[in-house]
This record gives C-alpha cells, sequence and structure tokens, in this order.
C-alpha cells in the first residue's frame, strides 16, 4: 500500500497469494489478532480517504494503543 494514497500496486489488488504472519517473540498468533491487524489496516486506508497523513500510525505502539481500545 502506498503510505499516501491508501492503494495497493496493481499486482496486489486482485490477491496477493500467500502471507505469512510471525511474531518476533514466536509467540503464537491468534485469530483475533490476525483480524486486529486486517482492521487495522482498514483503519489506515479509512484515514488516508479523509486526506489525512497516516505516517504516524505506522508504528507498534500505535497498533497497540488502537488494538487495545476495540475492547
Amino acid at each position: 500500500m502506498a503510505p499516501t494514497t491508501g492503494i495497493a500496486p496493481p499486482n496486489c489488488q486482485s490477491g496477493i497469494g500467500t502471507v505469512i504472519l510471525a511474531r518476533k517473540d514466536k509467540k503464537n498468533i491468534t485469530p483475533t489478532h490476525c483480524e486486529g491487524i486486517w482492521m487495522y489496516c482498514d483503519y489506515i486506508r479509512d484515514y488516508i480517504e479523509k486526506g489525512a497523513s497516516p505516517n504516524q500510525l505506522f508504528s507498534r505502539e500505535r497498533f497497540e494503543q488502537w488494538f487495545e481500545g476495540l475492547d
């Protein structure tokens, strides 16, 4: 995804194939975390569509703040 437009390159818009998620600490990734990652990417895309710069959203800390707010 281009950070300024939120649009994926054309070759990724029709499916990118297999994706592997891994944690640095090698712990399991739960289905809830997988969905959370997808939802955060969608949140960033919505942010871009509103004309805002998402650069400050591209950090672990910002994701964790957002994820904790889902409860």
